[in-house]
């Protein structure tokens, strides 16, 4: 999980708080309060250790399939399913789906 990550989830968790505030919910309230405090320290905690992102070595990086321009986007090649219930990775254009073959100077797309 990035910082990014963690913030997100501690601000999600203290809106969960609220609401259990609200309901006269007080251990409930106080226990999801001190979870989200602890998301919130592991953002900062993570972004210390590792302020930024980890260089992949250009021999360890896969050649990306070009990008279908159907899925969410081309980071993420996520297609949404079941009117958008679930996502599921693009089984045109996501790395772990595809395998560019080159045969004869053709590209053949090969299904995992």
């Amino acid at each position: 999980m990035s910082p990014h990550d963690y913030m997100v989830e501690g601000e999600r968790l203290l809106l969960e708080a609220l609401e259990r505030l609200q309901q006269q919910e007080w251990a409930g309230a106080a226990a999801t309060a001190q979870v989200a405090v602890a998301f919130s320290q592991a953002a900062l905690a993570r972004d210390q250790v590792v302020p930024v992102p980890i260089e992949v070595p250009e021999a360890e990086r896969l050649d990306l399939p070009v990008w279908c321009g159907q899925c969410i986007s081309p980071k993420s090649r996520l297609i949404e399913k079941a009117g958008g219930d679930y996502v599921m990775r693009c089984p045109d254009c996501h790395p772990m789906m595809v395998e560019v073959l080159e045969d004869e100077g053709e590209a053949a797309v090969q299904v995992r």
